[in-house]
């Protein structure tokens, strides 16, 4: 079995130290998985791909992995670059439609 693409735990972000605005955040995403961050204004989610891609300096984690190897955002710039492009961050609002960005990712049709 091969490593997780991306393995997060315990991930803490904040703007300002005594408002995080992500708390404990762990998830592990796997080679060609598609996942998709949901949720309200405010939640969390710019602030997730912004450490991700390391422009957001306030932050610390119990362990961020990248094809199984410890991976610094701030501290590894270059290799950012290839990273990005193996999760394909995107954001998309909510009045966008999703179906041609969602086709494109799976290789699936819109449901009908």
């Amino acid at each position: 079995m091969s490593a997780p693409l991306l393995e997060v735990r315990d991930l803490c972000a904040w703007y300002r130290r005594e408002t995080p605005v992500l708390a404990d955040l762990s998830l592990t995403l796997a080679e060609h998985e598609a996942v998709g961050l949901i949720g309200m204004n405010g939640a969390g989610k710019t602030t997730f791909l912004k450490v991700l891609s390391g422009l957001l300096p306030s932050w610390r984690a119990a362990s961020l992995r990248f094809c199984g190897q410890p991976f610094h955002p701030r501290r590894s710039r270059p290799a950012a670059i290839p990273f990005l492009r193996r999760i394909s961050p995107f954001v998309i609002s909510p009045f966008g439609n999703i179906f041609p960005t969602f086709s494109r990712l799976t290789g699936k049709r819109r449901p009908t």
